[in-house]
Parts: C-alpha cells; structure tokens; sequence
C-alpha cells in the first residue's frame, strides 16, 4: 500500500508541474475596430506571442510579458509589446507596422470579451500612421504550443511542431494511468 502512495505521489506531483509549465496556443475569435473586422487572436505562450490573422491584418506582437500566459479572466490584461512586425490595411492602404514606446507603447489589451490592439505602421509614402483598434473577443480554446527548447518554437529552431492536443486530454491520461494502479492494487490485495 505504501508503494502506492508513493506512485499516486509522484504521478501527481508531476501533474501538477506539467499544469503549471503547459506551453499553449491560445486562440480567440475577435474583432478589430477602425477598419480591420473580423480576425483570430493566437497567442502563443511559449514564444510570447499574440498574431492577428484576417482579410486586414497579419500582424505579430511578442512581448515578454505574454511567456506564460494562461488564458484571462473578467479583468483586462495589458501587454506592451517589445517588438511588432507585419502588415495591416485600413481604407484601402496598407502600413508596415512598426514598434514604438515613445510617444505610446505598442500594446494588446485582453479580457474575456474584449481585444484592443494600439500600434503604428508606416504606408508605401513614408506617413506615418498611429492605430488603435477597440472590439471584440471570445476564448476559442487552447492547444499544445510547437515547442523545440528554450524559446524555440518551429520557426526558432525548435521542433517540426507539436500535436494540438487539448489540454484536458493531458491530464486525462494520468488519470486514467492512476485508475489502472488503483484497480491493480485492488486486484493484488483480493488475492492476498
């Protein structure tokens, strides 16, 4: 019985590290206002990332402060990004977006209903363009990140990529693991 205890231990020690490290992509179907409409929200919280997808925008934020990110709540998130890259198109003109921290960070806020994206972008003629997008946002859900190491993710070097295992399912299968040495031991002590 002792040796039992101690399994249940240890499988659920390791579960509750394997929680507390899981690496996600979390995704979020949003809205984008001042021109950009509909886009999925992907933020990636091994790479600390979050990249706008949609007819508008393809756009990437990373910033520190997204490492670890494990979904919201009702209350919101600001996250100043440490560098932006991609493209986004309002009115029929198209900017490469750029970082800036003076005079206004580059930043996402996030909660459970809503996105705000603040960034700048420069048009094909040099202007300069300050944008701010308010909308809407909804939790789609969560899959493994592709992980490859420290920081890596496919692009970094890391791995060819992860599964998209759901979350849930992790935790499933130690579950199912710790059944089985339950009914074992059960089936050992009747035979004893």
């Amino acid at each position: 019985m002792s040796a039992l205890k101690t399994t249940l231990a240890a499988a659920l020690a390791t579960l509750a590290m394997n929680s507390a490290a899981f690496a996600g992509i979390y995704t979020y179907d949003a809205y984008v206002g001042n021109g950009i409409g509909d886009v999925t929200l992907a933020i990636d919280s091994d790479a600390g990332t979050a990249q706008y997808t949609g007819e508008n925008i393809d756009l990437t934020l990373t910033s520190q402060y997204l490492r670890g990110f494990n979904g919201i709540s009702t209350t919101t998130g600001i996250y100043h990004a440490d560098d932006v890259t991609g493209t986004f198109t309002r009115n029929g003109i198209t900017y490469d977006a750029f970082h800036s921290t003076n005079p206004k960070h580059t930043q996402l806020h996030l909660s459970d209903v809503s996105n705000f994206l603040w960034t700048f972008g420069t048009d094909a003629a040099g202007n300069v363009f300050d944008f701010d997008g308010k909308g809407s946002s909804t939790f789609v859900g969560v899959t493994d990140a592709p992980t490859g190491g420290a920081g890596g993710g496919a692009g970094a070097g890391g791995g060819a990529g992860g599964g998209s295992v759901p979350v849930p399912a992790s935790a499933l299968f130690v579950l199912m693991g710790l059944a089985g040495i339950g009914a074992a031991s059960r089936r050992k002590k009747a035979k004893a």
